[in-house]
């Protein structure tokens, strides 16, 4: 089966979605299949190493546009020489990933050659926590007008799609409760479960970044911007330091707001407690599982559909403390805490509780491995590949 894939998230830009966009594209090009992937150019990336990422697949990169109000990201802009390429590719299936110019790219493709269109649901971007990116406050009134008009446009988006795919079931029924008329399928997100149970590497890259055997490490992984409430994780975590001197806390990631909650730390006095070490590219993060620096995985953000940087710490054995909201209680099942949405003080009395029990921190972390395992790829990809195959006999 021919697939191509539509996305303004790709490589070499972190998230969650170049993430996931990897890890299927290899396991459909392992199955036999074709993969076409159509997404940003990167000043000063070369091609080369693009298609080092996903070995096999056809890569289109087309110009980018960088967002005034959210930096770290790029929207792909349609040219009609990505268009030759796609219908001289000739899909079977178009599935795009971002409702950008790159879906509009797609469901005009998809409708032009009579192929079937699917799309992925990777991102409540209409939610009140993502339009803190244009200066909006959580609760403000233009920002709940915004919402219901980003709602709107969004199920037109979504309309024409022969199937959205949904990442967990809270994301599934919420959909089907919006829109009435749309096909939501739920399809749960995958990670490469084997790459995080190596613990190998735990030594040196504590050595690497000056982080002792003694030191009880929080680890937060993902990008770092403004709707993922990393300002709220380190006042929390400033909270335990009385009791816990021995706790450090370690960003995994990059962002636009790195230097804002760098200077939140030092105000705070506590800058030579919370470490910060970069965005680690894809492979050498699952090489060498750099989640096993860790040994209690935070994540403060609200607005995730699943999460994947979540099942990728629990994989790695690590018990997770997150809100009780959206899907997170699904996601995470009995592999870590969950504390009232957005209390911080309740968050930092869950971080001191697994500070003071290792006990509970190498159980909960055994039921992390467990809850992890509903994420492997092989049902995924089955189930995945049957949505293709159905969508395509219907059409």
């Amino acid at each position: 089966m021919k697939i191509a894939f539509f996305t303004d998230s790709f490589f070499p830009h972190v998230d969650g979605v170049t993430t996931y966009i990897g890890v299927i594209t290899r396991a459909l090009l392992a199955l036999g299949h074709q993969v076409m992937i159509v997404a940003p150019r990167w000043k000063g990336v070369d091609i080369k190493k693009v298609e080092a990422f996903v070995p096999g697949a056809k890569i289109v990169l087309v110009p980018g546009v960088k967002v005034f109000f959210y930096p770290d990201f790029k929207l792909g802009t349609p040219t009609t020489k990505s268009a030759g390429e796609v219908r001289k590719f000739a899909p079977d299936i178009i599935h795009f990933h971002t409702p950008g110019f790159m879906g509009f790219e797609a469901a005009l493709l998809a409708r032009l050659l009579k192929v079937p269109l699917i799309t992925t649901f990777h991102t409540y971007y209409m939610e009140p926590e993502g339009l803190v990116v244009l200066g909006l406050k959580e609760n403000s009134v233009m920002s709940r007008v915004l919402q219901e008009s980003l709602w709107k446009i969004s199920e037109k988006i979504h309309q024409p799609c022969d199937a959205v795919i949904a990442p967990t079931k809270y994301v599934g029924k919420d959909l089907k409760n919006r829109w009435k008329k749309t096909n939501v399928q739920v399809i749960p997100g995958v990670v490469e479960l084997k790459s995080f149970a190596n613990h190998q590497y735990r030594d040196e890259l504590r050595k690497k970044y000056g982080l002792s055997d003694k030191e009880m490490v929080f680890l937060s992984s993902g990008r770092l911007s403004v709707e993922k409430h990393y300002d709220l994780l380190i006042t929390a975590f400033s909270m335990i330091l009385v009791k816990y001197p021995h706790a450090r806390l370690v960003f995994m990631g990059d962002g636009s707001v790195k230097a804002g909650l760098q200077y939140i730390a030092k105000v705070i006095g506590i800058e030579n407690k919370v470490l910060f070490i970069g965005g680690i590219p894809y492979k050498e993060l699952s090489a060498k599982n750099y989640y096993s620096i860790g040994d209690v995985f935070v994540t403060p953000s609200t607005w995730e559909t699943q999460g994947l940087s979540v099942v990728e710490a629990m994989a790695s054995e690590l018990p997770v403390i997150a809100f009780n909201y959206r899907a997170m209680p699904e996601v995470i099942g009995k592999g870590g805490l969950l504390v009232k949405h957005l209390d911080q003080y309740k968050f930092a009395k869950a971080m001191g509780k697994l500070a003071s029990n290792a006990k509970l921190r190498k159980d909960l972390g055994e039921k992390a491995i467990d809850q992890s395992k509903k994420y492997e790829i092989a049902p995924h990809i089955k189930n995945l590949l049957g949505l293709y195959q159905k969508t395509k006999a219907e059409k």
